[in-house]
């Protein structure tokens, strides 16, 4: 059987391009590789198009399947956005508006709204997962993995994922002013979601 691999927050591919030096998945016959970016602004089509084994999905992974507002964000400065090979509207941490605390942006950073598609993260487990011999994901999606987890772990779902590596995002539970202060709060809000973790897979950080 094959091992599977769900890029969630795919946004460049630098993540993407980190776990195949750590599991040689491109063109690998024992691997079927996923890729979830919602954001219209990062064009998929475009991307990794030597990857025999990728499938891309414009879609934010989610607790449901609906449509939902997203906030494309982005580098206002040209040469910042040069500086990582960014076009407008790719960086920045977009997501998902409605995990999104803060009251205001910070002010390097421009904002653009739309409509994405969402999927149940949840029943695409259920549906797949005994078609693979290891499920490993990642999350790097910007705040959304707090809602995604409780729903895995109320539809007793987390369980199919071997490994799950994630990128937490405890500080959007605070206005960017308050983070260096918030910092004993912010840990122990992501480390709540770790715990919350353990029982059912292998999970560790990513960033």
């Amino acid at each position: 059987m094959q091992n599977l691999f769900l890029d969630c927050g795919t946004n460049l591919g630098q993540g993407l391009l980190q776990f195949d030096k750590m599991y040689n998945m491109f063109n690998n016959d024992e691997w079927k590789i996923y890729t979830f970016e919602p954001n219209p602004h990062i064009h998929l089509d475009t991307m990794f198009n030597k990857i025999s084994n990728l499938t891309k999905i414009n879609k934010a992974v989610w607790v449901e399947d609906t449509q939902l507002e997203f906030s494309c964000k982005g580098k206002k400065d040209e040469v910042e956005r040069m500086k990582y090979n960014e076009e407008r509207f790719q960086g920045g941490g977009s997501q998902i508006a409605t995990t999104n605390h803060q009251i205001s942006e910070p002010s390097h950073v421009e904002m653009r709204n739309v409509t994405v598609d969402a999927f149940n993260f949840s029943q695409f487990l259920t549906d797949n997962h005994d078609k693979y011999k290891d499920i490993i994901v990642k999350f790097d999606i910007e705040g959304a993995e707090f809602q995604i987890i409780d729903k895995l772990v109320e539809d007793n779902t987390l369980q199919y994922i071997d490994y799950l590596f994630m990128e937490p995002h405890g500080r959007f539970f605070f206005q960017k002013s308050e983070w260096d202060n918030k910092k004993e709060s912010i840990s122990e809000i992501e480390k709540e979601l770790f715990d919350k973790c353990k029982p059912h897979t292998n999970v560790h950080l990513w960033s």
